[in-house]
């Protein structure tokens, strides 16, 4: 069926019967709409047997379907069986499967990207009772939009964070240098696993993530003899493999990446020698990745993302009360109300696919808002008077508002992630100071949106002072 030039548009008139026994037959197309030029089939009579059919996409975008493009029309009995070689054919951000018309057109085969209520396996066989076009039913989109859409999440969130996050309950670091200030390097550990669904729920994809980030500070200094200063430098790498599975497709998608960051942090403190009042904290990273998006039996995309991440949080700690506990314990309790607007500026380099699909995500440049409030308990067991030991539980609620919504454009189709524009979280742990230099803490969290998503994130960090 191929034409000379590989352009489609040849028509192969077979003027009896026609009987297939397992062959393979080409067809060129330039997949986009119901009327999408393509190479033909016209069978003056009955069709039979079982024939493998494999399309070759000539510069079509993909496009949204009614009836479906014709490949094959039956003047007669219609009971050969016809199946794409790889179950589907993509083009843009739409999936193509080969099923039979409807009405009117039953006893003809059309490529449509419509659900037509079957799922084809990724290597199938002819089937006795081939899927019929739904002209009414919902478009098919690949996987791999739920691939690019990770990736690009993740490279804006991966190494974003917040103070206590960076330094556990950093009021620890100085209590025993009154004299002087006290250096002290920090290191932390994340792993994360999320899910979230994209083109109208058909894909759904997860995510795990692992995270390393360590810093520490540059400079240390009161203004007034009360409050605190800190500058320091904080460098990462993170990494997150993703699957992507189609509820309307035998086929998943894999994506991946990896990369670094580096920049600054800078926080003050109101109050440095009873731990409350105000505080600020700002930092700046520019990070770089590696991404890949894979499928079955289809090419790999390997492509880059840079650019910058930054945030401003401030909050006001209360003292809300102390109390003595049965075993000699000391509790101080208190409540800290927050807020923290991070910018997400890391942008993925638009570029085409092997496949001739021309690949832009969007959501670089999201704002995110989080409202919150953190209630802790400052614990001290009189056993440890003297050892500068102390234990802080605590428990904290958050609201999350994205400005942006990542997504993907494929050929100019947008395919979108569902249910994170607003998220609530909570997270619970423990901060603790076990000696003069040593501190360590860690939490675990939830975070839920609506339809269906949900990120569940583990964290362990260190910190040693001199």
């Amino acid at each position: 069926m191929n034409s000379e030039g590989g352009k489609p548009g040849n028509v192969l008139t077979v003027n009896g019967n026609y009987t297939g026994n397992n062959g393979l037959m080409t067809f060129n197309a330039t997949l986009g709409g119901d009327n999408s030029p393509t190479d033909k089939m016209n069978v003056k009579g009955d069709t039979q047997g079982n024939t493998r059919v494999r399309v070759d996409n000539i510069g079509g975008v993909g496009a949204q379907t009614v009836n479906g493009i014709e490949l094959i029309e039956v003047g007669g009995n219609s009971a050969g069986n016809f199946a794409l070689t790889t179950g589907t054919v993509e083009a843009g951000a739409y999936v193509y499967t080969l099923a039979k018309g409807k009405g009117n057109d039953e006893k003809n085969w059309y490529l449509t990207s419509k659900w037509d209520g079957v799922t084809p396996a990724d290597t199938p066989d002819p089937i006795n009772n081939p899927p019929v076009v739904d002209p009414e039913g919902p478009s098919v989109y690949r996987p791999e939009a739920g691939s690019y859409i990770s990736n690009i999440a993740a490279a804006n969130s991966l190494f974003s964070h917040r103070l206590h996050d960076r330094l556990g309950e950093p009021q620890y670091t100085d209590s025993l240098h009154s004299q002087g200030s006290a250096s002290s390097m920090w290191m932390r550990h994340v792993g994360g696993h999320e899910r979230f669904r994209t083109g109208d729920g058909q894909l759904n994809t997860q995510a795990n993530r692992y995270v390393l980030q360590l810093g520490g500070d540059l400079a240390q200094w009161s203004s007034n003899a009360q409050d605190r200063w800190h500058l320091g430098v904080m460098a990462g790498y993170a990494n997150q493999h993703s699957n992507t599975q189609s509820n309307r497709v035998g086929y998943k998608s894999d994506g991946r990446i990896s990369g670094y960051s580096a920049g600054l942090y800078a926080t003050w403190y109101q109050n440095d020698a009873n731990k409350t009042g105000a505080y600020v904290d700002s930092w700046a990273l520019y990070n770089w990745f590696d991404n890949s998006v894979s499928s079955d039996n289809r090419s790999a995309d390997d492509y880059d993302s840079r650019g910058v991440t930054a945030s401003v949080e401030g909050g006001y700690t209360f003292e809300a009360g102390t109390f003595s506990g049965s075993e000699g314990t000391l509790n101080t309790w208190y409540v800290q109300p927050q807020v923290q607007i991070t910018w997400m500026g890391v942008k993925d380099s638009d570029h085409t696919r092997k496949d001739g699909t021309r690949i832009e995500t969007e959501g670089d440049g999201n704002v995110q808002t989080r409202l919150g409030v953190k209630t802790y308990l400052n614990s001290h067991h009189q056993r440890d008077d003297g050892k500068q030991r102390e234990f802080q539980p605590y428990i904290e609620a958050n609201w999350i508002n994205n400005s942006k919504v990542y997504a993907v454009k494929m050929n100019g189709q947008t395919v979108s992630r569902d249910g994170a524009r607003n998220l609530g979280e909570v997270r619970t742990g423990v901060e603790a100071k076990v000696n003069n230099n040593l501190s360590l803490w860690g939490n675990v969290g939830v975070q839920l949106g609506d339809k269906g998503y949900s990120d569940t994130q583990g964290m362990l960090g260190v910190k040693y002072s001199w």
